[in-house]
């Protein structure tokens, strides 16, 4: 996961996005495991993009990449 990576290599602040309800649990043990004082990481289950919007969130479960707006 880029996030483990990005705080191995020491980055000082990670804000991960992430919209997949599975996949940010997953991204919330990264950051609960962080075995530094203060924990760099921000989680926020949400999308990135170019316009400001809420759109609708199609999730697939038969693939680990195939999830889209």
């Amino acid at each position: 996961m880029f996030t483990a990576h990005a705080i191995e290599c020491g980055a000082a602040k990670v804000y991960a996005y992430e919209p997949d309800p599975d996949n940010f649990q997953y991204l919330r043990k990264t950051a609960e495991s962080c075995l530094v004082p203060i924990n760099p990481i921000v989680a926020v289950r949400a999308c990135v993009g170019a316009e400001n919007g809420k759109r609708e969130f199609y999730q697939y479960h038969e693939s680990w990449s195939g999830s889209n707006l």
